[in-house]
């Protein structure tokens, strides 16, 4: 990864956006770029100077970084800044499902992450952070066929001793398939071959509902997962509740960290 850009929305949420966006950089290196969009003209300039002043900070901490306003729809802006910066990573913060000051993430935090064109890390109010990394990362297996790049950037944020567990589920009477399993041979041979730690886990769930969040969520938090590796895109296989099932987990109530892969 080359840079971080982290949204700032000036709430408390935004302390820990910042807070993760520098462990990430001190641990690799990254340069960071803090945004926040508006959409009043007459705000931007007192905006820019509080986003200039959290910026110096960091700097003093032997962090580069920038900041800047930008004006407009977040939703319709951000693809473009993107774009513009180069940026590899996104670090988001949101309020939960109670929603979010200024009508911005909370509730539509999956149509944000949706419109971002690069990968994007969604943490919340009650996130905490490990000061050396991200030692235990969970990576839900899927059908998904880009398993590859899912690895690749999942690994690229992993801290040296760290440990990928790639995850699986058995629904009651509704065996892992085939499919999933040749996935989880995939990663093995590829987190092997890339000489990344590694460990597969498989549970059965106790739960009858729809989708897999549930029992995700559960076992991340029992086990003191750093964060949940995902797949923006939906699956063909799961796409009468996969939407839903990823917005749960970024929205869990855990102050377990997302992220979700472009």
């Amino acid at each position: 990864m080359k840079n971080i850009l982290a949204l700032i929305d000036f709430t408390h949420v935004s302390e820990n956006v910042i807070q993760q966006a520098t462990l990430l950089s001190k641990q690799h290196g990254l340069p960071i770029t803090l945004c926040h969009f508006t959409e009043k003209d007459n705000e931007a300039s007192e905006l820019q100077t509080k986003l200039n002043t959290i910026a110096a900070d960091i700097s003093n901490n032997g962090i580069e970084c920038e900041s800047m306003i930008v004006l407009g729809n977040i939703f319709t802006k951000i693809s473009e800044i993107c774009l513009k910066l180069g940026t590899d990573l996104v670090i988001i913060g949101t309020h939960g499902k109670k929603g979010l000051m200024q009508n911005l993430f909370g509730s539509n935090i999956w149509k944000l992450v949706s419109a971002i064109p690069t990968s994007a890390l969604v943490i919340n109010e009650h996130s905490k952070f490990n000061v050396n990394g991200f030692e235990k990362v969970l990576m839900p297996l899927g059908p998904h066929a880009e398993f590859a790049h899912k690895a690749d950037v999942t690994a690229a944020l992993l801290a040296p001793t760290g440990n990928i567990e790639l995850f699986a589920i058995e629904k009651p009477g509704v065996p892992i398939g085939e499919k999933m399993l040749t996935v989880a041979r995939s990663s093995q041979e590829y987190f092997d071959e890339k000489h990344v730690k590694h460990s597969y886990v498989e549970i059965e769930s106790s739960h009858y509902s729809i989708g897999y969040s549930r029992d995700t969520i559960e076992y991340a938090a029992k086990n003191s997962v750093d964060v949940i590796s995902i797949l923006t895109r939906v699956s063909d296989d799961n796409a009468h509740f996969g939407k839903l099932d990823k917005e749960n987990l970024v929205l869990n109530e855990e102050g377990i960290a997302v992220l979700c892969v472009k």
